[in-house]
């Protein structure tokens, strides 16, 4: 449990959140070498701009649900830092605020050295997309009208964490897009929605009962666990079939030595479908989606594939 500030603020950071952000965005750039070389400021800053909305969007979220009262002696899972009391509700909204100005900035930054004044519609239109991400970062819990108590989470983490930022981290390095890289997408985007899948079946009984409707909740947790099924082996099929398409050389599927862990994951979650389960796995998911693109990033960058 934090016990200084800098502490509370590292843990209301949640780092083990990260990893998602920093592999979708890493995805959407590293695909682009298969084809021609990938700009590194253009990866760094974009990585940069990720981590920054993932830290706000935490942020938000411990904000909205404390305000809610979501965050409360019923919750399962790490302490939230404003249900400790370790920060108050004004010092939460400055950081707030602070972050929606850093992420902006940075953004912007981004689009600036990938785009320039070339590439104008574009430019424009990812700004718009960069203002309506930072919107859902903060509108997931901490509106008065969260579209993450309405079960639109997963939705939204999909689009975010798959489609918005893979493609549109591609169109920056590229200035074009392919149709194929919709399928990595997707993938990236069902593993990082089945994170959240998991944080919402440890949830649900306390969700339940304090009103916030996330998609377990409206599906119950028998379905949910079904559900969950389809998020991972659709990611993990998907993905193999892309690089099937892309490349027949052995060395494109090295990402394949990360499967064995969801395929343990999935087992460990049937068998044992307990909050304090559920709790644990979802670390194991966001470490494997992330070594998942690493192991990528390795067979790209070393010429094995």
């Amino acid at each position: 449990m934090a016990s200084t500030p800098l502490k509370a603020w590292i843990s209301a950071a949640r780092l083990r959140t990260l990893p998602l952000a920093v592999a979708a965005t890493l995805m959407g750039n590293i695909l682009v070498h298969l084809e021609e070389n990938m700009r590194i400021d253009v990866l760094l800053l974009s990585i940069l701009t990720a981590v920054l909305i993932q830290i706000l969007s935490n942020y938000a979220n411990d904000y909205g649900d404390f305000q809610k009262g979501v965050d409360n002696e019923n919750r399962l899972g790490p302490l939230r830092v404003m249900q400790g009391g370790l920060i108050t509700q004004q010092a939460m909204l400055r950081a707030i605020k602070i972050l929606v100005v850093l992420s902006f900035v940075s953004g912007l930054s981004l689009l600036w050295l990938a785009l320039g004044t070339e590439q104008l519609s574009g430019f424009i239109f990812l700004t718009l997309l960069g203002i309506l991400a930072i919107w859902a970062a903060i509108s997931y819990t901490a509106t008065k009208n969260p579209y993450g108590y309405k079960g639109l989470g997963d939705l939204f983490v999909f689009l975010f964490f798959g489609l918005a930022a893979i493609v549109g981290n591609y169109y920056l390095q590229t200035q074009s897009i392919s149709s194929n890289i919709f399928f990595p997408a997707a993938a990236i985007g069902f593993l990082s929605t089945a994170v959240l899948n998991l944080n919402n079946m440890r949830d649900h009984d306390n969700d339940k009962a304090t009103n916030k409707k996330t998609l377990v909740v409206i599906l119950g947790s028998k379905n949910a666990l079904f559900y969950h099924y389809f998020l991972v082996l659709s990611a993990l099929a998907i993905m193999l079939i892309y690089m099937m398409n892309q490349s027949e050389s052995w060395g494109c599927f090295l990402f394949l030595l990360v499967y064995p862990v969801f395929f343990i994951h999935l087992f460990t979650i049937t068998k044992k479908p307990k909050p304090q389960i559920l709790n644990g796995q979802l670390k194991v998911v966001s470490l494997a989606t992330f070594g998942l693109v690493i192991l990528l990033t390795i067979s790209i960058l070393t010429g094995l594939c």
